[in-house]
């Protein structure tokens, strides 16, 4: 499952000139890293505000929203990159017992509820992806004369 950020550029014609002279190495630099960013975030959404902590191994599971119970789960969420700047993602490989992985929590099952985490974790980050991408540019430009 992926969630997918589309960003656009829209501002001063100053600054979208500036983006023009960068060389096509230095803008996928600057693009590399905000993605970075972007899986960073989306994976400490996720094990932060997604699954619920406090609850101890002897509460019962909530029916709407995972709950953190030995921590395998929260532990096993990851970030990972491959051929930038074609994909950053966030996400977990964890294996339960009986062979069923986390998308048993993300779409549900048979006997379990669906309580996503990973997907409302990639929308709530996809928010922020314009301000991180535009917050990259800018540090770059610091300095940069017109």
């Amino acid at each position: 499952m992926a969630v997918v950020a589309r960003i656009s550029v829209r501002g001063t014609r100053e600054f979208r000139n500036a983006l023009k002279r960068l060389s096509p190495r230095e803008n996928a630099a600057i693009r590399n890293k905000a993605l970075r960013s972007l899986a960073f975030l989306t994976a400490s959404i996720a094990k932060e505000k997604m699954i619920k902590r406090g609850r101890g191994l002897k509460a019962k599971p909530l029916k709407s929203r995972l709950t953190y119970r030995h921590g395998d789960l929260t532990r096993s969420i990851t970030t990972a990159f491959g051929d930038l700047p074609k994909f950053a993602e966030a996400g977990t490989a964890l294996r339960y017992k009986g062979g069923s992985g986390p998308e048993v929590h993300e779409l549900g099952g048979r006997i379990h509820p669906k309580r996503p985490f990973m997907k409302p974790a990639g929308q709530e980050a996809s928010k922020k992806a314009e301000k991180i991408f535009l917050e990259s540019w800018v540090r770059e430009f610091k300095g940069v004369r017109r």
